[in-house]
């Protein structure tokens, strides 16, 4: 009786979806994304604003960034997170992490500049409120040396992980992902 439009059916396919992702199962997963966020964007229960929708264009967004379809990428995640910041403020949690996003996509289409400004911002935040040992300060350190090594800017990279990954960092155990990267 739920139907394709019902809540739980599109939650449940958005979860679906990042379930073939994780398996290797791109292109299934990229279809089902953008099925539903279609039917989100043409419900009158959901819309453009509304919190599914907008992070099944998340979702979306990265599999299209899978695909290698990097400005349709851009395009979503740059209106997304717009979305996000006028409806949630600047230092949302939410904006944050679709601010992670923008700068991934800005990455992946050459717009190291743009993504250097979105993670530095990231990277601030994380480290002002989680402190220098935290991963998401660690994984946001590593996303602005993708950056500046886009960039040129090879010294600015050693520095960067002489202050961030030149010493112990607590519980994290040199196999740690963040310290992998």
């Amino acid at each position: 009786d739920l139907g394709p439009d019902d809540e739980l059916v599109l939650r449940a396919t958005r979860e679906w979806a990042n379930a073939l992702r994780a398996l290797g199962d791109y292109e299934r997963a990229r279809e089902l994304t953008e099925q539903a966020r279609s039917r989100m964007l043409t419900n009158t229960n959901y819309g453009e604003d509304h919190p599914h929708t907008l992070v099944m264009a998340l979702s979306f967004a990265a599999d299209c960034r899978i695909a290698g379809d990097y400005d349709q990428a851009l395009a979503i995640d740059t209106e997304t997170h717009q979305r996000y910041v006028e409806k949630y403020g600047q230092t949302s949690s939410r904006t944050v992490s679709s601010g992670h996003n923008l700068a991934v996509s800005l990455r992946l289409a050459g717009d190291f500049a743009g993504a250097e400004e979105f993670d530095r911002s990231e990277l601030e935040r994380h480290f002002s409120s989680l402190g220098s040992d935290h991963v998401k300060t660690l994984a946001s350190a590593h996303a602005l040396a993708e950056d500046l090594y886009g960039l040129g800017r090879y010294l600015e990279i050693i520095e960067l992980y002489d202050l961030y990954f030149g010493r112990t960092h607590g519980d994290l155990r040199p196999t740690h992902p963040a310290m992998l990267l």
